[in-house]
Parts: C-alpha cells; structure tokens; sequence
C-alpha cells in the first residue's frame, strides 16, 4: 500500500533529523577546527581526543531518541545531550587554554586563543543552565537555544581566524 504524506508531514519528521545532523556537525567541526590550528601529539591531546570520541559515541547512542517535537519521556535525552555538549566546550577550552599556556610569549595569540575560549565558556554555561531547568513540562522550543549557540561559535571562530592571521587556517 502506497501512503501519501504530506510536505508539512514530511518536514515535521525530517526537521528532528536535521537538528540533530546540524548539533553534530558543528560540534565536530569546532574540534577538526582546533586540531587543524593547534593539534599536537601529546598525551594531553590524546586525553581530550578520547573524550571527543566519547563525545560523538553518546551522540551515536543519544540520536536514535533526538525528537524534540516528542512531549513524553524525551526530556532525559535532551537532558543528555546538553550534558554531551558541555563535556565538549569543556575538554575544548581545556586544549585552547593549553596553547594559551604554551604561547604565552606570544601576545598576538592570547586575544583570539581567550576570544575562542570566552565562546566556548558562553555555550557551555547556556547548556549548563539549560540542563538545569530544562524538564518534560519546559520542553517546547527551549531546544533552539542549541542552534543558537552552535551558530554562534562558529562564527566565533571564522571571523576570528579571518581577522588574526596567526590563529587562521
């Protein structure tokens, strides 16, 4: 039997999919970003590249449940997935503030290094506080605040390596 599904049914079902693609795809960026600038062969690197694994491991494992238009019992996952995105931000400001350390010779380097650090510190303290108070009865659209950060430490990070030529790719 053939089944006829409307654009408006279609775009409902693939919108938690691209959330999801694009919460992903971002975070995975913003580590191949710093690994292609400042990735260095060092136990600590090999530490937070291991976390990073992890990190996309629960994505893997947080995916199949990703549907924010669900109203019941898809709260612990969001939940989740802030949790995932902090541990991110985290291991990442850890690896940036590590170059901080080893440039610090270098005052050209120390404003962007801390420009990328002060993004990331913002978006891991809005998933911290979003962890906090997001619950079943809070769920609605509160997920956008993702996009909203993912958007804007990307962009962090472009106009910064397009403007300081020692942090550019």
């Amino acid at each position: 039997m053939l089944i006829h599904r409307s654009f408006a049914e279609e775009k409902k079902l693939l919108s938690p999919i691209f959330g999801f693609f694009a919460i992903l795809w971002f975070t995975w960026l913003e580590v191949v970003l710093f690994d292609v600038r400042f990735g260095t062969d060092s136990l600590f690197e090999r530490i937070a590249k291991l976390v990073h694994f992890g990190v996309m491991i629960t994505f893997a494992i947080v995916g199949p449940r990703f549907d924010p238009s669900k109203h019941s019992g898809e709260h612990v996952t969001m939940r989740q997935l802030n949790l995932v995105l902090v541990v991110s931000r985290v291991v990442l400001i850890a690896q940036y503030a590590s170059v901080m350390l080893h440039v610090r010779g270098n005052k050209k380097i120390i404003t962007p290094l801390a420009i990328h650090i002060v993004a990331l510190a913002i978006g891991a303290v809005l998933c911290v506080a979003f962890f906090l108070t997001f619950t079943q009865d809070t769920m609605g659209q509160a997920y956008i605040i993702w996009y909203v950060i993912i958007a804007l430490e990307a962009l962090t990070v472009f106009v910064v390596a397009g403007h300081w030529r020692a942090v550019s790719f």
